[in-house]
């Protein structure tokens, strides 16, 4: 009987290591796998911002819109201010489908200039950068709006203003909503280390408020 209950014990020893074997090999597997799958949707989103950042810069460095902003720093009303820079501003909307909204705001966040028809800039309790480029997270549920902003500055670096573009991102909802290798039940959460802990930018949601990153 003590031989029986030996080999029955030894062979449920060895099924259990096998299994759980088995498991971490699986679990290794599912965690390459996931960690390749993050490092695409990373490198993917990073790129996205770094195009976005290009494109605001391509704005914020016009030179005539630099110079009247340069002006109004000097002058209170400098001539043609309000139609000079609204064409300038008009123009870099217009020549994309996914630039919304333009607006230039100064260091106190009073409204230097826009484009023409563009709703007066709401931003709450956001606090943009004025000293780089910064993309925002979506405006809002079932939004792809996100504020997308960037100094404009002079020779010697002096801030002239912050302009700031309503930008239509269909394609970053593209790549948080992609589940190439996520299967039925994955889905991708991104976040940014904080002093506060995590800050995630998520989907829209109605229980979810987003961040900015």
């Amino acid at each position: 009987i003590t031989l029986v209950a030996l080999v029955l014990l030894t062979t449920s020893a060895m099924n259990w290591l096998a299994f759980d074997y088995s498991r971490g090999l699986l679990l290794d597997q599912i965690h390459a796998h996931l960690d390749t799958i993050a490092h695409d949707r990373a490198a993917r989103i990073q790129a996205f911002i770094e195009r976005q950042h290009e494109r605001v810069q391509l704005v914020s460095s016009r030179t005539r819109l630099r110079k009247y902003l340069a002006d109004a720093l000097i002058t209170e009303h400098p001539k043609d201010f309000a139609e000079g820079t609204a064409r300038i501003l008009n123009d870099a909307r217009d020549s994309t489908e996914d630039f919304q909204n333009i607006w230039v705001i100064d260091q106190a966040g009073r409204l230097l200039t826009s484009t023409e028809g563009a709703p007066p800039l709401s931003l709450g309790d956001l606090q943009l950068p004025f000293d780089a480029p910064h993309l925002g997270a979506p405006q809002g549920y079932g939004s792809d709006l996100v504020l997308l902003s960037s100094p404009a500055t002079d020779d010697h670096e002096q801030l002239l203003g912050l302009i700031v573009i309503q930008l239509d991102t269909p394609e970053l909802r593209n790549i948080l909503t992609d589940r190439t290798g996520l299967g039925d039940s994955g889905n991708v959460q991104v976040a940014t280390q904080s002093r506060t802990g995590l800050r995630y930018l998520r989907l829209p949601s109605p229980a979810e408020e987003l961040e900015s990153f």
